[in-house]
């Protein structure tokens, strides 16, 4: 073999060690989870500036931001979040959206205090019901309350609590 010929052959040697290693250290992301970033309508979309969490300084992580991918801080999602006080009000009408996006996923995610709820097409931040929530039924002077609710078949909820005055 002439010394000449060596050359390429270290070089291809080389290359695949450095290949190998990127796609080992790119398989694995880094602890923590990405903060939620609720849909937003972007009329310019930012160029990225990373692409996976080894792009990014220290413990950050490669994250999808408003318009664009960031590096960004973590967060922990063994953490408890907060709970606002308050019930979210009853919702009985259904999206006609095929996939409505959710502006929230919990009440961290909300200012003050505002409740993350299920809403007509996704969560939203909504201002919490106190008390309890009524419902007047087909019965003449009979109302229900929605509390406590009781899942069943269909993804229905129902209240045992029936009453034949009116909540005060």
């Amino acid at each position: 073999m002439k010394p000449g010929s060596l050359i390429p052959l270290l070089m291809l040697l080389a290359l695949e060690i450095l290949m190998t290693w990127t796609v080992e250290g790119a398989s694995k992301a880094k602890h923590g989870a990405c903060p939620f970033t609720p849909r937003v309508m972007c009329l310019v979309f930012e160029p990225p500036q990373c692409q996976s969490d080894w792009d990014c300084p220290k413990e950050q992580k490669c994250c999808r931001e408003y318009c664009g991918i960031k590096c960004v801080d973590p967060v922990d999602p063994s953490k408890p979040v907060k709970v606002n006080p308050g019930k979210c009000p009853l919702v009985t009408d259904q999206c006609k959206k095929p996939n409505p996006t959710d502006k929230c996923l919990n009440d961290s995610h909300c200012l003050n205090s505002l409740k993350c709820c299920k809403g007509v097409c996704g969560n939203s931040c909504v201002k919490p019901v106190k008390g309890k929530i009524w419902l007047r039924s087909t019965s003449p002077g009979s109302y229900y309350s929605l509390n406590p609710l009781i899942p069943c078949e269909g993804g229905y909820l129902v209240s045992p609590y029936a009453f034949t005055t009116p909540p005060k």
